[in-house]
């Protein structure tokens, strides 16, 4: 059952939640370029290291869920840049 289409982490992640997170799209594992791949990207999962700005969001134009340090469930649809 695949839920969302792209699923980005750019952080470090053990493999059985990536394993876990394929079963529910296609995941995109440390990308090169964040900017770039984002901008169809439904779902990003950052733990830590990755600095999620207004800037790297204004490209995420399908982006529907992100799970982001210090807050467990992020909707960018209630964000405003």
């Amino acid at each position: 059952m695949i839920l969302f289409m792209k699923i980005i982490i750019p952080d470090n992640m053990i493999q059985e939640v990536l394993s876990e997170l394929e079963k529910l799209g296609t995941v995109v594992y440390k990308p090169q370029d964040l900017s770039k791949e984002i901008k169809d990207c439904e779902v990003l999962i950052v733990r830590s290291a990755t600095k999620v700005t207004k800037e790297l969001l204004s490209h995420a134009k399908k982006l529907k869920v992100a799970r982001l340090p210090n807050e467990p469930i992020f909707l960018p649809k209630y964000f405003e840049p």
